[in-house]
């Protein structure tokens, strides 16, 4: 019986120890003749694009797929390589998988240095859940991507009035049947029953703050990543995209769904590599193509700042970035502090993007500019030559071989569990569940219902009837748009 499939392809191996040590988790369901879960993990190259490292096929998404996958995750592609960050989108099965691996409790492989990280977007998702409102949940993303200590206070103190104020005015309005409620967090498998007993949702939530409360600061705030493990990537987008470019072929048998994703790993592999090799030939670009881009950005914004040179022997200076300020408002200046250590090429800066970022700030490259000193002050992973080395491999097919749809002569014959095959009528649903990260639903879109022109679904009209006159014909009520003035 075949439960579970697990692969990877040997040069995306290869290529992730040329990538930042950041790997994004997902699954998607398969939609094709048998129940299931398609298990992804996707890595991210210099330029921010899709690496596919690793996928598998179980049955499920919970503790034991998912410690299954991450061991053999850690197994075959991690294997020696230290603090390697996994990023999620807060699910039960992978909090508890990541727990016992972290702590090495009854499983065959550990993984004591792995650091687990949170999607900002999945969770604004729950946040929207339980405030509905857009415009908090856009605050509440701006928070997390804060680098600067009082910037990340400032709107937590925003955040707290506003939600505050808002709660009230939830509390006040009656309990409608259909209506969202509010939806609080889920609690986290394997937490102590105190910490439980204190999470609270729904109408009962007072502010953001109790909201986040029971939540570790490092999993989703930038600020808070005091081990640089992050690397600057604060969601799961790539492995969702993924998901999505995998959508047309979900519905196919497994071997087939593999053979997509070989042939669409190569058309990255060559199509990428043509444009590492055009970076390289050019003798003028040190780095990758949108790493080039950021530090002209940041060179030209630099040439703006005011530098001090504060230092006696040290290299240390006050960085005064341009006051900013329009005619007839008020201007103010902020000052940043740098230090250079130009002996072991490092640097560090109080607004905080080189520790959590890997890259320089324009405070650093106007202290450089002003002090005359040589350096590049930029991670090694974004390098041309680590862009080369990360599409270099070459994949071959196997249908030269054979097609690999037929057992061995003397092998198992492999069959699907046939408790998970469908047996339904009728075409399967294969679009998309909408949930509340959707634009269209965060923004909360008018409804008009085609019955009686009221703000709700035609599917929700209690009016909405289906009658049978004495010949036996159907009649529906006309519909009516009520105007504005009502």
């Amino acid at each position: 019986m075949l439960r579970r499939a697990f692969w990877s392809f040997g040069h995306m191996i290869e290529a992730f120890k040329h990538c930042r040590p950041v790997l994004c988790v997902d699954g998607t369901f398969l939609i094709g003749m048998y129940k299931g879960q398609l298990l992804t993990c996707i890595g991210v190259d210099a330029n921010d694009k899709v690496v596919p490292i690793a996928f598998a096929f179980v049955e499920s998404e919970n503790t034991e797929s998912w410690l299954w996958f991450l061991s053999l995750i850690k197994r075959a592609v991690v294997c020696e390589r230290p603090n390697v960050c996994v990023l999620h989108d807060r699910h039960k099965g992978i909090l508890s998988a990541v727990k016992k691996l972290q702590e090495g409790r009854n499983v065959d492989v550990s993984w004591p240095d792995l650091h687990s990280r949170w999607c900002m977007r999945h969770l604004a998702a729950n946040f929207y859940s339980q405030f509905r409102s857009k415009r908090l949940e856009d605050l509440f993303k701006k928070m997390c991507r804060q680098n600067q200590r009082c910037k990340f206070d400032e709107i937590w103190a925003m955040l707290d009035k506003l939600t505050t104020s808002h709660m009230e005015e939830v509390r006040k309005k009656p309990v409608v049947a259909r209506e969202e409620e509010p939806r609080g967090l889920d609690p986290i498998e394997g937490e102590p029953a105190r910490v439980t007993r204190r999470r609270k949702g729904g109408r009962s939530m007072k502010c953001f703050s109790e909201w986040i409360k029971n939540e570790p600061l490092e999993k989703w705030a930038l600020i808070a990543d005091t081990d640089r493990s992050r690397y600057g990537i604060m969601t799961t987008n790539l492995a969702e995209v993924y998901n999505w470019v995998l959508k047309a072929c979900r519905s196919l048998p497994l071997t087939a769904i593999v053979e997509c994703i070989l042939r669409g790993t190569v058309a990255y592999l060559r199509e990428r590599f043509q444009q590492a090799a055009l970076v390289m030939r050019d003798p003028q670009m040190v780095y990758c193509r949108k790493m080039t881009e950021i530090i002209d950005k940041i060179s030209a914004k630099g040439a703006l700042h005011r530098v001090h040179f504060m230092g006696n022997q040290d290299y240390f200076f006050e960085v005064s970035v341009r006051d900013k300020g329009a005619v007839g408002m008020g201007s103010s200046t902020v000052t940043m502090e740098c230090q250079l250590w130009p002996e072991t090429n490092t640097y560090v800066c109080s607004c905080n993007k080189p520790k959590l970022l890997h890259i320089p700030c324009s405070h650093v490259y106007a202290a450089r500019g002003k002090a005359g000193i040589a350096g590049t002050y930029v991670s090694p992973y974004f390098l041309k030559e680590a862009v080369m080395a990360t599409w270099s491999g070459e994949l071959c097919g196997w249908r030269a071989l054979a097609d690999f749809t037929q057992p061995p002569p003397n092998g198992p014959d492999w069959i699907p569990d046939l408790e998970t095959k469908i047996i339904h009528w009728g075409r399967r649903k294969s679009r998309r569940i909408r949930n509340d990260m959707d634009a269209k639903e965060a923004t909360g879109g008018e409804k008009y219902c085609l019955a009686c022109g009221g703000g709700h679904l035609r599917k929700d009209c209690e009016s909405y009837r289906i009658h049978r006159n004495a010949n036996g014909t159907i009649e529906r009520p006309i519909p009516q748009r009520k105007s504005k003035k009502n």
